[in-house]
C-alpha cells in the first residue's frame, strides 16, 4: 500500500513526551485538476463519473485511474454492480483492464433487460448422485438428518 501524496516537512511535531503530534500535522494541499479533464461527453462518461465520485468521495475526471485515486477491489464490484443497476453493464475485469472513465466508457454497454432472465425455474428437476444415495438409506428420521464439518 503506497500512500497516494507525500508531504515533506523538515520536522515532524512532537509532544513533550516526545511521540508524534499528530493534530500539529499540516493538511495535505491536494494538486488541482484541470476543468477540461472534469467534463464528461457522453451520458455513459457522465454515469460513470457520478458512480465513481460517489464511491471515491472525491471529483474526479476523465483520465484519472479508479485505483490510483483510491479504489480498490470492493470499491471496483461496487462500481459494476451500481452501474448494472442503472443499466450500464461492466464487469470487474474491465474495470481493472481499464481503469479509466474515458477507456471503460468505450467497452460499457447500456442494456434494457437483464442479461439473465428473472423468472420462476418450473418443471422437474432429477436427483443428483448424493440425493439418491440419501434417499436409500433407512433413516429413521430423515427430516432431522444433518451434516457437520
Amino acid at each position: 500500500m503506497v500512500p497516494a501524496l507525500f508531504v515533506p516537512l523538515k520536522s515532524l511535531p512532537l509532544l513533550p513526551n516526545g511521540k508524534l503530534n499528530r493534530k500539529a500535522l499540516p493538511a495535505p494541499v491536494l494538486p488541482k485538476q484541470p476543468q477540461t479533464n472534469l467534463v464528461a461527453h457522453t451520458k455513459t462518461e457522465k454515469t460513470l463519473v457520478d458512480i465513481w465520485q460517489a464511491l471515491l468521495q472525491r471529483p474526479v475526471g476523465l483520465h484519472d485511474n479508479f485505483f490510483e485515486q483510491g479504489g480498490d477491489s470492493i470499491l471496483a464490484i461496487q462500481a459494476v454492480v451500481r452501474a448494472q443497476q442503472i443499466g450500464l453493464y461492466i464487469s470487474p475485469r474491465e474495470l481493472f483492464q481499464y481503469s479509466t472513465i474515458a477507456q471503460l466508457a468505450t467497452v460499457a454497454q447500456h442494456q434494457t433487460q437483464p442479461l439473465v432472465q428473472q423468472e420462476p425455474i418450473v418443471g422437474l428437476v432429477p436427483l443428483t448422485p448424493i440425493q439418491h444415495w440419501f434417499f436409500e438409506q433407512d433413516l429413521g428420521r430423515p427430516h432431522h438428518w444433518s451434516q457437520s464439518v
